[in-house]
């Protein structure tokens, strides 16, 4: 969420984070906002420029393994065997 006082409701928030992360650019499922959107991440030829565990603890806290990193922690909830499969 969004944090201090501000005037959208919940759905405007939503659809506010998910333009301003870009979520659409790599997730599939989610529509398209009329907001301008920053521009995703070149994930061409990812493979080449980073290493297997680096891609691992990026996924499973990417703020800790790419300090200010837009990406949610979306593993964050779950338990270690989880975030491990």
């Amino acid at each position: 969420s969004l944090p201090g006082h501000h005037p959208l409701n919940q759905a405007q928030a939503g659809s506010l984070l998910i333009s301003e992360l870009r979520c659409a650019a790599c997730h599939s499922g989610i529509e398209r906002s009329s907001l301008p959107e920053k521009a995703a991440p070149d994930l061409d030829e990812v493979g080449t420029r980073v290493s297997p565990a680096f891609l691992r603890r990026f996924l499973t806290a990417p703020s800790v393994a790419h300090p200010g990193t837009t990406m949610p922690d979306v593993m964050g909830s779950r338990s270690d065997a989880e975030q491990s499969q």
